[in-house]
């Protein structure tokens, strides 16, 4: 689910290294990605390095394209949009970072078992991120409808990108909404415990894409994830 890639020395020229990216959540080739200058392209036109805006309006760096097929399974809308997402790809929950929301919890923990106790449900009532293009910030929105479809054929590809981030929170916006490319349980854990940190040196209830906010978020998140990749920090 997402992409299990927690450093970029796992993803070379495009490809990942040793099964790292080990993805089987993807997006409907014309499922628009928010790019770091404020257009959008659709995702089937994406190439390794444009950059992309993530979580905190980090810009993130697309180190890799991954392609596969529709299968069996269904694609996800909301809020009276197209289908775009397949069940088990990860939304970012905006009430705690070591988190994921997914629209179909069952598949979900059958692909990634090791994340189960870090896996919601997606239902209405929930909250998720969504890009303003007014304001070039990230506001909640609430999920007021769900939808989803079998019309597509099972091989229709499929798209997903691998990104960095500099604070380890690997995310782009997919159609307006923010969304996971990497889910890996420890550098949740990693994410969460600087988003809590930021929380008592700001005050701030939720994320907020501040100068602030992000100046704090970096001084805490990047070393920390900088330790990770290097090899000097580990689970369990």
């Amino acid at each position: 689910m997402g992409c299990s890639c927690t450093a970029a020395s796992q993803c070379a020229q495009g490809h990942c290294l040793n099964n790292a990216c080990n993805s089987f959540s993807c997006f409907l080739g014309s499922t628009q990605i928010l790019m770091w200058d404020g257009t959008t392209i659709s995702i089937e036109n994406a190439q390794v390095g444009m950059v992309l805006v993530g979580l905190n309006n980090e810009n993130n760096t697309v180190l890799a394209v991954r392609k596969e097929t529709l299968g069996d399974r269904p694609l996800y809308g909301l809020n009276s949009e197209d289908e775009f997402i397949t069940p088990e790809h990860p939304f970012i929950s905006v009430k705690n970072l070591s988190v994921q929301l997914v629209f179909d919890l069952t598949t979900a923990n059958q692909v990634r078992p090791d994340l189960i106790d870090r896996t919601e449900q997606i239902e209405i009532g929930s909250e998720l991120y969504r890009w303003n293009s007014t304001t070039n910030t990230l506001d909640i929105t609430t999920v007021q409808s769900i939808t989803k479809t079998y019309s597509y054929s099972r091989n229709t590809t499929l798209y997903q990108l691998i990104t960095d981030s500099p604070s380890g929170v690997m995310s782009i916006v997919a159609n307006g909404y923010l969304t996971a490319t990497e889910c890996s349980k420890l550098a949740f854990a990693l994410a969460d415990k600087a988003y809590q940190s930021i929380l008592n040196q700001v005050g701030s209830p939720l994320p907020q894409p501040t100068t602030q906010y992000l100046s704090v978020w970096h001084q805490i998140a990047v070393p920390i994830v900088a330790q990770f990749q290097n090899g000097r920090v580990h689970s369990g």
